[in-house]
């Protein structure tokens, strides 16, 4: 599901994340990124991550932010899932432990920050 808090974009992910949902999953944070949003990807609902999930929504991280030129940030990840995000090298300064603090790192000192 996406939400809103200010200017942020929140997409909660839940239930699965298997090689099936990774293109909507894609297309998805494509076009939040492209329209300039900054964007939580909020963790906290997954109730089962396949193997293939994780490699591919890896691999989706990396290509959007690529495309697009920004970087969603993460908050409630897993112990498990932020050992394999950090094993990817996944920037360790986009995942935040909780989507408060996901949320206020998109703004220091008043200005809007893009990753």
């Amino acid at each position: 599901s996406v939400s809103h808090e200010g200017d942020v974009t929140i997409v909660e992910l839940q239930g699965k994340l298997n090689f099936e949902n990774q293109q909507d999953l894609r297309s998805h944070l494509t076009d939040l990124l492209l329209a300039g949003r900054p964007v939580v990807v909020d963790m906290n609902d997954l109730d089962f991550i396949g193997s293939s999930g994780v490699t591919n929504f890896i691999q989706t991280i990396r290509e959007v932010s690529q495309e697009v030129g920004a970087t969603p940030r993460f908050c409630n990840v897993s112990r498990e899932f932020r050992k394999i995000m950090q094993a990817f090298r996944i920037d360790q300064e986009m995942i935040h432990d909780t989507r408060a603090d996901a949320t206020a790192g998109f703004f220091r000192a008043g200005t809007h920050e893009r990753n």
